[in-house]
């Protein structure tokens, strides 16, 4: 009951401050096990999304720096954040993402690692591709645009689930990697 009332809460405050516009909704409302992908803009994306569907259960990735100030931590615990340390192959929160797919959750993963990471790298970082073909689960893009703040407005776009289940089978996964990015960026890209 706390988890909710927090969600309803920081739901409330984009929809007053923000002025969100969400499109596709339903999509994620419908989906079982999957991989929610968007764009990173802010900070504010993950609570955005998280916070939107406060009856569902959505588990998201945070940089371990979060962390550090324990009220703060609890407070992104209670949004289904969880830690990854960036600065390493961190196999716990590849554990976990896993476990939580497993369990019938949703689960929210940045391709791009970092606010604004297409403008730095110009690439995806490779785990949700990975993440997604271990637990055999679709990704869902989600485009995100505008400006976060009080005369802001926000656009969330979500897109129609990829699947990738004709390589769930292929042993060397990493010859086809690089094509399987592609694919997901080219459609993140089309909801920007």
């Amino acid at each position: 009951m706390v988890v909710f009332i927090i969600k309803k809460l920081v739901h409330f405050y984009y929809i007053l401050f923000n002025r969100v516009n969400f499109q596709g909704k339903k999509i994620i409302e419908m989906s079982g096990p999957a991989i929610i992908a968007p764009l990173h803009i802010s900070n504010n994306d993950a609570p955005l999304l998280v916070s939107e569907f406060a009856r569902k259960k959505i588990y998201t990735m945070g940089k371990s720096e979060l962390f550090k100030f324990k009220p703060f931590g609890w407070f992104l615990s209670c949004l289904g954040v969880y830690p990854v340390d960036r600065s390493k192959k961190d196999m716990g929160s590849i554990k976990n993402s896993l476990k939580y797919l497993k369990k019938g959750n949703l689960l929210c993963i940045f391709p791009e690692g970092t606010r604004n990471g297409l403008a730095k790298n110009k690439k995806l970082h490779n785990g949700v591709v990975y993440i997604a073909i271990a637990a055999k689960v679709p990704v869902i893009p989600v485009g995100i645009s505008g400006k976060y703040g009080l005369f802001g407005k926000v656009n969330v776009k979500v897109g129609k689930p990829i699947y990738f289940d004709k390589y769930y089978e292929i042993s060397n996964i990493k010859e086809h990697i690089e094509k399987i990015n592609g694919i997901l960026l080219s459609e993140m890209l089309k909801l920007k």
